[in-house]
């Protein structure tokens, strides 16, 4: 499936799709134009853990993030 396809067929009114990547759009880092590489590191974390967990947990919130914004053509 070419990218322009992929773009036609995606939904931004959908929930996201878990099966595909970041804010459950529907591209590979073939055809990204953007690659976005989580790096869980606590390496600068003081006193307590944590951060390790902040690549897992945007990704799990992007499904929620809203990608239509009517006054943005082609958003």
């Amino acid at each position: 499936m070419t990218k322009k396809d992929k773009i036609k067929n995606f939904d931004p009114n959908a929930p996201g799709n878990i099966n595909n990547n970041l804010f459950g759009l529907p591209f590979n880092t073939d055809d990204a134009e953007v690659v976005i590489v989580p790096v869980p590191w606590d390496g600068t974390a003081s006193y307590s853990g944590g951060t390790a967990h902040g690549p897992e947990a945007i990704f799990d919130a992007s499904m929620q993030v809203d990608l239509y914004f009517e006054g943005v053509q082609d958003a």
